[in-house]
Formats: C-alpha cells, sequence, structure tokens
C-alpha cells in the first residue's frame, strides 16, 4: 500500500491479485450483489400476489355478471322444467303424471343442482377458483335449492289436501249419520203409525161383526 496527501494508506495495483479482483472493487455492481437488495416496492407486491394467493383479484364487475348469470341460468333450469311438467300433466288429467305433478316440477331442478354442485365441486383445484366457475356452483346452488323448495311446498300442499280431505269425510259421516238418526226415527213413527192404523181396522172389523150379529 502507499500512503496518500493525507497521510491515509490505499490500495494500489500492485495490491490486487488480478485484474479480477480490481474489477470486482471498483466497477459496477454484478448481478448477485443486486439481487441482495430487491426493491421494496417488487417485494411488497410479490408478498400481496402471495397473499392473494397467486391469482389476480376479481373485479366487482365481473363478480356482479357472474352472479345475475347464476341466478338466470338457476331460474331457467327451474322454470323451464315446470313449465315441461305442466304441459305433460294437463294432457291427460287422470294420468299419473298429473297427479304427481308438483313433485315432478321440483325432481329435475334439485337433481341437476345436486349432481352439478358435486361434480364442480370435486374437480375444484388448490388454486382459488375463477368467476367462472363460482358463478357456475352458484348456478348449481341456486338451482338445487329451488328445486327443493318446490318439493317441501308440494308436502305442505299435499298434507293440507289430505287435512281437508279427511275433516271433509268426517264431516260428511257426521251427517250421514245425523240423516241415520232422522230415518230411523222417521220409522219408528212410521211404524207406530201403521200399528195404531192396524189396530183401528181390527176395531172396526170387530164392530161391524158386532153390528151383523145384532141383526
Amino acid at each position: 500500500m502507499a500512503q496518500n496527501g493525507n497521510g491515509k494508506f490505499a490500495k494500489t495495483v500492485t495490491d490486487y491479485a488480478s485484474a479480477q479482483a480490481i474489477a470486482n472493487e471498483y466497477g459496477p455492481p454484478s448481478e448477485s450483489t443486486a439481487l441482495e437488495k430487491p426493491d421494496a416496492k417488487a417485494v411488497a407486491r410479490q408478498k400481496k400476489k402471495e397473499s392473494a394467493g397467486g391469482g389476480d383479484v376479481p373485479s366487482k364487475l365481473k363478480l356482479g355478471l357472474g352472479g345475475l348469470g347464476a341466478s338466470a341460468t338457476a331460474q331457467g333450469i327451474n322454470e323451464g322444467w315446470s313449465w315441461l311438467m305442466r304441459i305433460v300433466g294437463t294432457g291427460n288429467p287422470e294420468s299419473w303424471w298429473a297427479r304427481n305433478n308438483d313433485y315432478l316440477q321440483a325432481s329435475a331442478p334439485t337433481m341437476i343442482g345436486f349432481f352439478w354442485y358435486v361434480a364442480e365441486l370435486f374437480r375444484l383445484g388448490n388454486k382459488p377458483p375463477s368467476v367462472f366457475k363460482l358463478s357456475r356452483m352458484e348456478a348449481a346452488n341456486l338451482a338445487m335449492n329451488l328445486g327443493l323448495s318446490k318439493f317441501f311446498q308440494a308436502l305442505r300442499s299435499r298434507k293440507q289436501e289430505t287435512k281437508e280431505a279427511l275433516d271433509g269425510a268426517r264431516a260428511e259421516a257426521a251427517k250421514l249419520m245425523e240423516d241415520n238418526k232422522s230415518l230411523s226415527e222417521g220409522f219408528e213413527k212410521l211404524k207406530a203409525k201403521l200399528a195404531e192404523a192396524e189396530k183401528q181396522i181390527k176395531q172396526a172389523e170387530a164392530d161391524k161383526a158386532k153390528q151383523g150379529g145384532g141383526k
């Protein structure tokens, strides 16, 4: 080392082992050195991306349109199948299709929604689902719930109809019993009248016979 004007020692060319050593100390920072101090903004962006699950955050517009599409799809499945079953049921009011039309209207949306939802759930990977994937799952769930709602509504309606029919049968039976009671009372009165008339006829014949014998 050589002493400079300030009394401090400085390295000379002879103090370095090679030209590469001089380049490493006085040249621009190498790629490895630059990577040792990453940009703070890049680190923040990377952390935000990792916290979001490695995917882009969907916009509110995409989420809103996805929800509207899911609702429209579920309602289309539900109302379309119900319309088809009503047409089938009105063809022959005495057929099995007509008698069980309320259950049939609830069957397809429930089954389609259930199996569709299970399929979407089974194919769900480790990455966050896309908006389209979420919309399909929502549509399947809505279709299943609409079908179940119709099914339980049909059960309540059948129960109410059965109760009304039972109450009507009880009322009719009570009326018939009352009518039978009235008929029985009328029959007994008629028997009494017939017995009285027969008695009067016998009395008249006896009186007539007495009058004939007196002559």
